[in-house]
């Protein structure tokens, strides 16, 4: 609300705290999250929505607004290991996520039930206060690979309608889920086939 720039940072008590630079203080904690957390990533149209990963092998997205955990991503086919990376596309309505598991999953952040629960994440009663807020649980990604990596799976981002992503294995590649001539919305299934665009060697990329 007052435009200013705000910094939000996390990491081994799993607690999120907002700063703001103009102000030297700590606005704001988020606690939800049952372990470390290893990455933040604000959503790229809405800067109130934040996005981030943990060793509790979740995901969670937050209203910082009104405080609300608008969704939780993981469970039945979700990471079975820490989350170690994840990332908005260019458009906010896909997340990328990686980890320990080796996989590499894409979730779907435009559904209409998600859509809903984003919307109603900014409601407040009358008086300004809080409401109680039903989180969404989405257990299934709408694509998931461990054929990329052979090892663990550090980081991840979106390039357009490709992925790059880092493992431990000194490489860094590039690849699409799906075929190459697939669209980027349609339908994908858990384990699907993806394509590998190049393959980049780095030295040293532990």
């Amino acid at each position: 609300d007052t435009k200013k720039p705000i910094l939000a940072a996390a990491g081994v008590r799993g607690i999120i705290r907002i700063l703001s630079p103009a102000s030297m203080s700590c606005i704001r904690n988020f606690i939800g999250h049952g372990n470390a957390i290893n990455e933040l990533k604000f959503h790229p149209k809405d800067p109130n929505i934040l996005l981030s990963v943990s060793r509790d092998h979740a995901l969670r997205v937050w209203n910082l607004k009104t405080e609300a955990n608008i969704v939780i991503f993981g469970g039945v086919e979700g990471h079975r290991d820490e989350v170690l990376s994840a990332d908005f596309d260019m458009s906010g309505e896909k997340i990328v996520s990686c980890g320990m598991d080796h996989s590499l999953k894409v979730w779907n952040f435009n559904t209409e039930n998600i859509k809903e629960a984003v919307k109603a994440s900014y409601q407040t009663n009358p008086n300004g206060s809080k409401i109680t807020f039903a989180t969404v649980n989405c257990h299934f990604p709408e694509f998931s690979t461990r054929d990329i990596h052979r090892n663990y799976v550090d980081c991840c981002r979106w390039f357009g309608d490709f992925i790059i992503s880092k493992s431990c294995e000194n490489s860094v590649i590039c690849w699409k889920p799906g075929n190459l001539d697939a669209n980027r919305n349609e339908k994908s299934t858990i384990e699907d086939e993806s394509t590998i665009i190049q393959k980049l060697d780095a030295k040293d990329c532990d």
